[in-house]
């Protein structure tokens, strides 16, 4: 199986992209034709084609068509996550869209063909000899591509039409968000493939990522004070584009994608975040934290964990379990379900950009996702709300600033997932080692090696600043017998 597409044939792509997305409005056109066309016309008399707006802004890139083409000019660009802060279809008759067009759907299951490859060839099997080559639970999602072609039944809780004209808001659920969250991962892959353009990566000159993991930092006010800086040339990460951060030896330390979420994508993320913080009370009073790096003054502040199976910290040898955050009262069980059927768009983007950034580490991760479904059979009830998220562990942390420090119950050369959420109009994260410094706001994503890399954050000054963090407690690779060291190719 063929490697994806290198970031320099990404012109190639896009044209190949907009030739396919022309011979399918063409073919739709026909279906969906203004009631105007049942008119008597004369010799002169012009027809327009009224396209669903979804189906047009269900396809990428945004831009205008050539002259001559029968589809509809765009002269202002929308980003695809924000689908779900628009719902018209002004024709007479919806016609939904096949998620993800050919050429992108055989593109996405190539990559994941790919990375299952380079897992197995990494490291030994799980302990029980299963192989990893599948997920073969009906309720957990195959792939990206299996979920996006799976048929979707209507339920009798769609939502109500506010327009009786409009096929968008006939769909249930369900359905609208299988068709947002293809558009979702297209938006993530692309972002990636831009982050790592050339001219928007920098390559460090003195740090080495093998040489961090052999230091096994561990945290403590001696060690901490005496992590070197490392480069000499200061690197700030502030603009609208995509970057990618490589060590000296080939790499790959942090991505950061701006503006990943915004409009109400965000908002609905933002709104279920809080309503999860109502429900199960964070403390600031947490053991294996930062106490007095909280903001008080809101009414969310403390951490809360949404970890569907981990060792709790100082128990790495007892039996994996579903955090106590989730299980801590009947309110905040219903409120993780609740939260777990909010986050698909969230998640399909965090584990496409993963895939996209690090094929070896996604095919690893999802052979710890298939361990979990076969060995605990509440993986099984949970993945059936938590579609699209490859990793167990998640914390949420309001209104919190940190002190320098390494996530050291992570595995080194593994990957965590930051999204920001909140009103705060910009904070700053710290990476001592590499002299950098990236600029956030609400709706970035930042990818970062965090057991490797010494990382702070101070305090932002006014507004709420929130975040999610996703990742894979060490302790749970080694329960799974997968080992997530190793290298991925640039």
């Amino acid at each position: 199986m063929s490697l994806p597409p290198r970031p320099n044939d990404i012109t190639v792509i896009a044209a190949n992209e907009a030739r396919t997305m022309r011979l399918e409005r063409r073919r739709s056109s026909r279906c969906v034709l203004s009631p105007l066309a049942a008119r008597p016309r004369g010799p002169s008399t012009s027809v327009p084609v009224a396209y669903p707006r979804s189906h047009l802004e269900s396809t990428t890139p945004h831009r205008e068509l050539p002259a001559g083409d029968s589809g509809v000019r765009r002269t202002s660009p929308r980003p695809l996550i924000a689908l779900g802060a628009r719902a018209p279809v002004t024709a007479s008759r919806y016609v939904p869209p096949v998620h993800p067009p050919g050429q992108w759907r055989n593109r996405l299951q190539a990559a994941e063909n790919e990375a299952m490859r380079r897992a197995n060839a990494h490291g030994p099997s799980l302990p029980s000899g299963r192989p990893s080559t599948s997920i073969s639970h009906p309720s957990a999602p195959l792939s990206h591509t299996d979920l996006f072609s799976r048929p979707v039944t209507r339920t009798s809780g769609s939502l109500k039409r506010r327009d009786p004209s409009s096929g968008w808001h006939s769909l249930s659920r369900e359905e609208q968000i299988v068709e947002l969250t293809a558009a979702t991962t297209r938006h993530a892959w692309k972002n990636v493939q831009i982050a790592q353009r050339s001219d928007n990566t920098t390559r460090l000159a003195n740090f080495r990522l093998e040489d961090a993991v052999a230091r096994d930092y561990r945290n403590g006010k001696k060690v901490i004070e005496n992590v070197p800086v490392e480069e000499v040339r200061a690197t700030v990460l502030c603009g609208s584009s995509p970057h990618t951060i490589f060590s000296a030896d080939h790499f790959p330390l942090v991505v950061y994608i701006p503006r990943a979420f915004r409009g109400k994508t965000l908002d609905d993320a933002t709104a279920a975040i809080v309503e999860w913080g109502r429900s199960t009370k964070p403390s600031p009073k947490g053991s294996n934290d930062f106490n007095n790096c909280y903001k008080h003054g809101y009414e969310l502040v403390g951490r809360t964990r949404l970890a569907t199976l981990w060792h709790p910290i100082g128990h790495k040898h007892d039996p994996p379990v579903v955090c106590a955050d989730i299980c801590k009262t009947g309110q905040s069980y219903e409120g993780a379900f609740k939260l777990f059927a909010e986050l698909d768009l969230v998640n399909s983007f965090c584990t496409t950009a993963l895939l996209a950034i690090d094929p070896l580490q996604y095919g690893l991760l999802r052979k710890v996702y298939e361990w979990r479904l076969s060995e605990c059979k509440s993986q099984v009830a949970i993945a059936a709300l938590d579609k699209y998220n490859l990793w167990e562990g998640r914390e949420i942390m309001f209104n919190r600033w940190s002190e320098p420090h390494f996530d050291q119950h992570d595995a080194h050369y593994s990957w965590a997932c930051l999204v920001y959420f909140g009103d705060f109009k910009e904070a700053t994260i710290k990476f001592r080692q590499l002299n950098l410094e990236v600029r956030l706001h609400p709706g970035d994503v930042l990818f970062m090696r965090r057991r490797d890399l010494l990382h702070e954050v101070p305090d932002w000054g006014d507004g709420q600043r929130h975040f999610m963090v996703y990742f894979t407690h060490e302790s749970l690779w080694e329960a799974a017998g997968v080992h997530p060291r190793g290298r991925s190719p640039v």
